[in-house]
């Protein structure tokens, strides 16, 4: 065995952003427009067979209005798509055959190390492509009440690897209501949901013996 452990820490990272905004006309709010880009190269771990390098891309627009005094809404939509998204490379679904037997450590009975190379299938919980969604809102009412509610869509997925299909969806929303009793009294009402699911292929070895 290679007792000599490579760090999968050491990389070179290289991020940019563009960021660009304008002002619609006749009180219609701003737009923004933004890509954002982020290549990570490793010195010692391979998300695919020979790279070491995930490139991840990601597309954003922007919406922000304020229809009427003390109100306002904001809706945001993001897109990435990744080269080589992390993958643990051969990471599950072992093809080692073993018979039953009761002398487990005997030289002519298959061991842990031996399934461990014979694994075929890429493990992985990062996203190929993903799509988010966010929407914000909020409310002023004369004496000092406000309400506010946001909503959030993240769906992503990866298929890229061998033996490899995980998709994560991912909801939430909230709603407040807050205000003030007095100068000295603040109070507030809130409600949040949360539903995730997410889809992957589970290996569970066995080991007969």
């Amino acid at each position: 065995p290679n007792y000599l452990r490579e760090s999968a820490i050491d990389r070179d990272v290289f991020a940019s952003e563009l960021d660009v905004g304008w002002r619609l006309p006749r009180k219609l709010g701003r737009l923004r427009f933004l890509w954002e880009l982020e290549s990570i190269d490793r010195g010692s771990f391979e998300v695919a067979a020979g790279e070491t390098q995930t490139t991840e891309n990601v597309l954003g627009l922007d919406w922000s209005v304020r229809p009427a005094k003390r109100t306002r809404f904001q809706l945001a939509y993001r897109h990435g798509f990744v080269d080589n998204p992390f993958l643990h490379v051969d990471g599950t679904y072992s093809t080692l055959v073993t018979t039953p037997t009761t002398a487990t450590l005997s030289p002519a009975t298959p061991q842990y190390y031996q399934f461990q190379a014979a694994r075929v299938g890429d493990a992985t919980a990062s996203p190929e492509d993903w799509d988010e969604l966010r929407a914000r809102a909020s409310f002023g009412f004369a004496g000092g009440t406000t309400l506010a509610a946001s909503y959030r869509l993240w769906d992503g997925a990866n298929d890229s690897g061998d033996l490899t299909d995980w998709s994560k969806t991912s909801q939430a929303a909230t709603i407040t209501l807050a205000g003030l009793a007095s100068p000295q009294v603040a109070w507030n009402l809130a409600w949040a949901w949360h539903d995730q699911e997410i889809d992957m292929p589970v290996s569970i070895p066995i080991y007969d013996g």
